[in-house]
């Protein structure tokens, strides 16, 4: 499977480098600035998750994109959660990949050309979209870009009604239902880093979308 991605990859005019396993990533990251990173998350010596979160050690805004054939929920949950922007699951076609490549490109690229935003202060919440960071009280988050893309709609409009599809909509292109469950375990995540906050809440309003609320 490796071997046919990268050929169909060549072919489309990406540059690849292909690695048989993840143990040695961050010595490859010190030498080569991928645009984007796909991971199976089984692999030898060492799982893709487990990359992933080497990766994101040291990179906080490469897209990575898992390729796997587990597809239950904690599965998918534990991919964000060390980091994904997509999650594949097998068996899928070179076509949906190239979409979903082009899709994580076009995000990446956007964020970097996008006009600096100066931190946002919520409560006693500072958001900095440029650091990827969210700081509650004493406390410091490291956010992946997914996170700061989610995180920028909710303090844009705090103590309003942000709609669901829009949201989605906004921040993944789609609201097919795979992306609504991603977007499902960014919440939560999120609404963990609210918890060290005495003054801000993030609250689920059941088949409509999700309001900040400021105590």
């Amino acid at each position: 499977m490796a071997k046919i991605i990268v050929d169909m990859l060549h072919l489309k005019g990406f540059e690849v480098l292909h690695l048989e396993n993840g143990k040695d990533i961050l010595e490859i990251l010190k030498k080569f600035k991928p645009d984007l990173c796909i991971f199976d998350v089984m692999l030898p010596h060492i799982d893709g998750f487990s990359v992933a979160h080497r990766v994101r050690s040291v990179n906080t805004t490469i897209p990575i994109i898992f390729l796997t054939a587990k597809g239950l929920t904690q599965d998918v949950i534990d991919g964000f959660n060390a980091g994904a922007n997509d999650y594949i699951k097998k068996p899928f076609s070179i076509d949906e990949l190239l979409i979903r490549i082009a899709h994580q490109l076009k995000q990446s690229e956007q964020a970097a050309s996008a006009a600096p935003a100066a931190d946002r202060i919520l409560g006693d919440c500072i958001f900095s979209s440029q650091q990827y960071t969210l700081q509650v009280g004493d406390s410091i988050f490291s956010l992946s870009q997914r996170e700061v893309e989610v995180m920028s709609l909710l303090f844009q409009r705090p103590e309003e009604i942000i709609n669901r599809k829009q949201l989605l909509l906004s921040v993944w292109g789609d609201d097919s239902f795979y992306n609504s469950r991603n977007l499902d375990v960014y919440i939560r995540k999120i609404r963990t880093y609210f918890q060290a906050s005495a003054r801000i809440s993030l609250i689920t309003l059941k088949s409509v979308g999700f309001k900040v609320i400021l105590k």
